[in-house]
């Protein structure tokens, strides 16, 4: 009786032990997943993708070639307006909405950029300072 008592008892700390065990295997597992999750989406912000559509496609699809959306508005597959009897449709991904050419300046810093030249003068040439005299201040 006492033998099987303690074989029950080892038994039973066997399992805690093995349950707890996995238990902080899962936990950990889960907590490198959300890490990843975060790094991913404050490093790509703007990911975006556009539709790729096999021979054959619905308009709709049709309709949205070269379109980039961000990942976040993209719409679902297949299209609400897919009259396709099997749509092959899958995402293409980008690194942002962005396509073609970027128009700012290579050497332009703040927010907006520019296209303007640099070796163009866009100053006043007149002396706006001629007034400022300690007479002009009553001194």
């Amino acid at each position: 009786m006492i033998l099987t008592i303690s074989l029950v008892v080892a038994l039973l700390g066997l399992g805690l032990f093995v349950w707890q065990r996995q238990s902080r295997r899962q936990q950990a597992a889960l907590a490198e997943t959300r890490h990843r999750q975060a790094d991913l989406s404050a490093s790509n912000r703007f990911h975006a993708v556009s539709i790729r559509f096999a021979a054959g496609a619905c308009q709709a699809s049709q309709d949205l070639h070269g379109r980039r959306f961000l990942s976040a508005a993209a719409p679902l597959l297949p299209l609400p307006d897919c009259d396709a009897a099997e749509c092959r449709c899958r995402f293409v991904h980008h690194k942002d909405r962005r396509a073609g050419d970027d128009r700012r300046h290579p050497f332009q810093s703040g927010f907006g950029g520019s296209s303007i030249r640099i070796d163009e003068e866009r100053r006043q040439r007149d002396n706006r300072r001629a007034d400022d005299t300690d007479s002009a201040f009553g001194q």
